[in-house]
């Protein structure tokens, strides 16, 4: 049985070869446009209004909450719109936005909370009120991630702003009359009849 060796040839003195090669390497891994991931990733960005009561009698207030969700925590949020309502008194109750941050899980998701803004509202008109709509416009500030591996080394992640926009659908809000009482419900309650 004839068994067949393959040789080859290689020379000793390799070492410049192989400089030569890494420098190839290390030219074409620089001259290859970075790739970056999208820089937008998917970011949640939503507004919910809460009110403390669905139904309101005249003469009573509720209270209505503005609150904003994101999936990534927010750099800016303004909002244009103002909170104004006919026939009816509103009172803003005044607080820092950027102090109510909070991270909550819903949904079996993480989010940033913020509570933008909360006011008193009492009605001076029985009927249908309606929330406005609200339009909010949030900044983030994100780092490019670099995928090709080389990005760490030769550069810094570059900051880029992404903007999202979000707005709320307008509540609608049952105002109901005021229940009358009887005299001698009056007189029970310790308040005048007249």
């Amino acid at each position: 049985m004839m068994t067949e060796t393959a040789t080859t040839n290689i020379p000793r003195n390799n070492g410049f070869a192989i400089l030569r090669l890494q420098l190839c390497l290390l030219f074409l891994a620089l001259m290859l446009p970075l790739t970056a991931a999208k820089t937008d990733n998917g970011i949640e960005f939503f507004v919910q209004v809460h009110t403390d009561k669905e139904h309101v009698k005249l003469g009573d207030s509720c209270t209505v909450t503005y609150l904003l969700y994101s999936s990534v925590p927010f750099q800016h949020v303004k909002c244009n719109t103002n909170f104004r309502l006919k026939h009816a008194k509103v009172r803003t109750v005044r607080f820092r936005p950027e102090n109510t941050v909070q991270r909550i899980v819903m949904n079996g998701r993480r989010y940033y909370r913020m509570f933008w803004s909360q006011h008193v509202v009492c009605p001076q008109k029985e009927g249908r009120l309606k929330l406005p709509a609200r339009t909010f416009k949030a900044k983030y500030n994100l780092y490019q991630t670099y995928t090709d591996g080389n990005g760490y080394y030769f550069g810094t992640p570059k900051k880029v702003e992404v903007k999202k926009q979000a707005a709320n659908k307008p509540l609608p809000l049952t105002i109901e009359p005021t229940p009358r009482r009887t005299t001698l419900q009056m007189l029970q309650s310790g308040s005048g009849v007249l």
